[in-house]
C-alpha cells in the first residue's frame, strides 16, 4: 500500500477527517515515494540516482507530523526518523568524537547513508547559532551522498533562523533546501489540535496548573509514594543542577532552576532520557525582552513533548498571557499548542493517581 492509499484508507476508516489541502499535501509524498522506488531500482543497476524530498510548512495543528509519519510507515527503503533536535545533537556528539579528522561532517553523511537513503526530520527549526553555522556544509555532505530529506516545518524555507547571529552564513543553506526539497505549503484552515481541545472544553489562556506550594509538595509525595526521593545534588553533562528532589522516575524542579542559562537542549534530552515524569513549579510568564528563556523554554516543550514525558507545569498564580511578546513570538504558536496537550494530560494523570480532595488544580 502507497502513502495516499494509506491515508485514503484513514478516511474510509473514519479515523481522518477529509481535508483538501491535506490531500495535497499527501499527494507531495506520494512523489517522494514514487521517486525513492525508482531511483531504489536505478541502485540496483549500479547507477546512482538521487530522489528530490519534500520540505513541508504549515501553521501548528494542520496535521504535518501526521502526514510524514503515514508516508514514513510504507517507505520500503532504508530509512530514519528523527526530531530534528535530537538530529542536530546526535550531528555535535559526532563531530567531538570526529575532532581532528579531515572533512568530519562528510564522514557523518557517509555514516548515514549506509544505514538510510532517506532521513525525515520532524519540525525543521533553527534557533541556535551553533547549528546554523553547520547546516550549510552538513546538508552538502547529505545531498553529496544521494540522501534523501523529508522534513516538516513551522515556516518557509526563507524564514528560517530569521534575524539570527551571522544569518548570511546561514543562507546557503536555504538555497540548498530549495534545490533539493520540494517545499509546499500545508495552508489548512484547520487547527485540527486546537479544535479537539475546544471541543473537549479543555483550552485555557492560563496554560499552567494553578496550585499553593503545600498542595505542589503534597502532589510531588503522592507521586514518589513508596519510591526513595534523593536531594543529593544533580548533574547533567558536568553542570550542576538544583533541583526539588527526585526519584528513579520523577524529578522537581523550579522554573528558573530549569529554564536559565547555562541549561540547553542537550540537557533537557538528557533528563527526558532519565526521568519520565518533570514537575516544575513556580512557573512564571516569560518578558518580551528574555530572549534567553523563551528560547530555552520551548526547547524544553520541544523536547519533552517528542519524548512522550509527563510535564506538569505549576504556578501559584493564574496568569493569562505566558509569553505575549518577543523575538520568538512565532516559534512560541507550535509551544502554546503543545502547552495546551500537556496541560490536559497532567488534568487526567493528576485526577487518576489522587483521592484527596485538597489538590485541585485549574
Amino acid at each position: 500500500m502507497t502513502p495516499l492509499e494509506l491515508y485514503y484508507q484513514k478516511i474510509q476508516e473514519n479515523t481522518l477527517v477529509w481535508d483538501s489541502c491535506q490531500e495535497m499535501a499527501m499527494q507531495q509524498f506520494q512523489q517522494v515515494y514514487e521517486g525513492c522506488l525508482a531511483a531504489k531500482k536505478k541502485r540496483l543497476f549500479k547507477k546512482q540516482k538521487f530522489c528530490k524530498g519534500l520540505y513541508l510548512w504549515g501553521e501548528v495543528g494542520r496535521g504535518k507530523t501526521y502526514l510524514m509519519d503515514l508516508f514514513y510507515k510504507q517507505l520500503p527503503i532504508p530509512k530514519l526518523r528523527m526530531h530534528f533536535h535530537q538530529f542536530m545533537q546526535e550531528i555535535h556528539i559526532k563531530l567531538v568524537q570526529l575532532q581532528g579528522h579531515a572533512n568530519p561532517l562528510y564522514r557523518i553523511a557517509e555514516d548515514f547513508a549506509h544505514s538510510a537513503k532517506i532521513i525525515c526530520l520532524d519540525e525543521f527549526l533553527v534557533l541556535e547559532i551553533g547549528d546554523a553555522m553547520l547546516l550549510s556544509q552538513l546538508l552538502h555532505a547529505l545531498f553529496q551522498n544521494n540522501i534523501t530529506l523529508v522534513t516538516t516545518a513551522n515556516t518557509p524555507p526563507n524564514a528560517l533562523y530569521q534575524n539570527g547571529l551571522q544569518r548570511e552564513l546561514f543562507l546557503p543553506a536555504i538555497e540548498q533546501l530549495k534545490q533539493y526539497l520540494t517545499v509546499f505549503h500545508l495552508n489548512s484552515p484547520h487547527d485540527y489540535r486546537l479544535e479537539q481541545e475546544l471541543e473537549k472544553n479543555n483550552f485555557t489562556n492560563n496554560l499552567v496548573l494553578t496550585m499553593t506550594l503545600p498542595h505542589v509538595e503534597h502532589l510531588f509525595t503522592i507521586l514518589t509514594k513508596g519510591k526513595t526521593i534523593s536531594y543529593q545534588p544533580l548533574s547533567i553533562h558536568g553542570r550542576p543542577i538544583s533541583h526539588k528532589g527526585y526519584t528513579d522516575a520523577i524529578i522537581w524542579f523550579e522554573f528558573t532552576s530549569i529554564c536559565t542559562i547555562p541549561r540547553s537542549q542537550i540537557d533537557y534530552l538528557a533528563i527526558a532520557k532519565r526521568f519520565s515524569i518533570v514537575l516544575i513549579s513556580h512557573v512564571i510568564p516569560i518578558t518580551a525582552y528574555d530572549d534567553n528563556r523563551a528560547r530555552l523554554f520551548i526547547h524544553l516543550v520541544d523536547v519533552f513533548y517528542d519524548a512522550g514525558i509527563k510535564l506538569i507545569l505549576v504556578s501559584e498564580t493564574k496568569f493569562d498571557h505566558f509569553y505575549l511578546k518577543g523575538r520568538f513570538l512565532f516559534e512560541f504558536k507550535r509551544t502554546k499548542s503543545r502547552l495546551i496537550s500537556f496541560k490536559k494530560e497532567a488534568l487526567r494523570f493528576i485526577e487518576e493517581i489522587i483521592d484527596d480532595n485538597t489538590i485541585s488544580p485549574q
